[in-house]
This record gives C-alpha cells, sequence and structure tokens, in this order.
C-alpha cells in the first residue's frame, strides 16, 4: 500500500485547490468547480464539472473546452480509513482524467483517457504500468485501448514516495496530454487532429 493519505480537512482543501490546479494546464480555461459524492461510507470522490446540475455519476461529470470541441473529466477516488487511537483520514486509490471529442452522431467519444492506480496491488500483472501515472488510447477501440503506456516507467517508487510527487506526475501527464492535442497556438483544431467516426 502507497502511503498516499490526506485527513478529512486536507481533503476538503484539495477539492477547493483542485480547478486551479488543473486551470493552469487548460487552454482557455473554462469556469468549473470541484464537489464530493460518496460511493458508499468508506469512499469519497472528488469529480470536476461546469455547474450544478451535474447528476449522480461522477464518471459523467465534464468540463467543456475550447468552444466544446473537446471535453474532460477528471476524479479522484478516495478511501475511508480509521485505525484503533488514529484520526479519520483518506488513501488515494484512483487519480483518472478522461478526454472525449464530439462524435459524428453527436453524443461524444472517448480520446484518451489518463489514470493512476497508485494502490494497485504488487502481485498484479500490470502493476508495472499501472501503479503511476499511465496513458489508455481509448480512440483505438478494443484490444489496443485495454494497453497501460507507463508515463513514468522506472520511477514509480520515485513518483509514489509521497502525495507531493504523485501530484507533479500527474500534472505532468495532464499538461502532456493537453499539449499534445493543442497546436502551438494553444488552440485546439481537432479537425486537423482527428476523423471522428
Amino acid at each position: 500500500m502507497k502511503e498516499l493519505f490526506l485527513s478529512e480537512g486536507e481533503l476538503d482543501e484539495r477539492r477547493k485547490q483542485l480547478p486551479e490546479r488543473l486551470k493552469q494546464y487548460l487552454p482557455d480555461p473554462p469556469h468549473f468547480a470541484a464537489s464530493f459524492t460518496s460511493l458508499d461510507q468508506y469512499t469519497k470522490v472528488i469529480g470536476i464539472h461546469q455547474g450544478v446540475n451535474r447528476g449522480p455519476d461522477y464518471t459523467s461529470w465534464r468540463v467543456s473546452l475550447a468552444g466544446k470541441q473537446i471535453a474532460i473529466g477528471y476524479y479522484e477516488v478516495w478511501l475511508y480509513e480509521k485505525s484503533r487511537g488514529m484520526a479519520v483520514r483518506y488513501l488515494l486509490n484512483k487519480a483518472y482524467l478522461h478526454v472525449f471529442v464530439p462524435h459524428s452522431a453527436g453524443d461524444e467519444m472517448p480520446l484518451v483517457y489518463l489514470h493512476c492506480d497508485p494502490q494497485e496491488r504488487e502481485s498484479s500483472e500490470h502493476y508495472r504500468y499501472k501503479v503511476a501515472p499511465h496513458a489508455h488510447f481509448e480512440i483505438a477501440g478494443n484490444p489496443w485501448s485495454d494497453i497501460h503506456v507507463p508515463l513514468c516507467d522506472g520511477r514509480q517508487d520515485e513518483v509514489l514516495s509521497s502525495l507531493a510527487c504523485l501530484d507533479q506526475a500527474i500534472e505532468r501527464a495532464v499538461e502532456f496530454v493537453v499539449q499534445q492535442l493543442c497546436p502551438v497556438t494553444g488552440k485546439l483544431d481537432l479537425a486537423k487532429a482527428f476523423r471522428t467516426r
């Protein structure tokens, strides 16, 4: 288990700071917020969204960017822990960024997912690739979208040594994904970059 804990107060502070942390990497960032939702009494989720009618499913919360040519979703899953004689604290279980583009049918199509699963079991077949930030190219479809492309291979222990180090790695990965989607001008031109199915 990676020791990536926050107290309840620290977790609320993280929720408040999350939009500003992400905005620095987004082109023409819109106004958005981060809110809590609970999966059960032991799991809290922080997710970003626009507006107040976000619905109960945090995986569908979105922030539209660049004239609605692209949308992102970002959420973190935190697990409640209280040991004997210790204060309540939360352990980071997942940090996920999802990028979507418009589909010709009028809905959205997943483009790329940036995932981090710091509590992945070391005995897991894909531990080395999943435990630190990694990408999934969802637009490729199965079976290619199941491939975990590590962004910190060989540096997993360093990246997971503290929450601050992991945050830096996640922020660098978000910056990488956004820069690759945006030309040098900082504007998205998906017509040139992608063909929607």
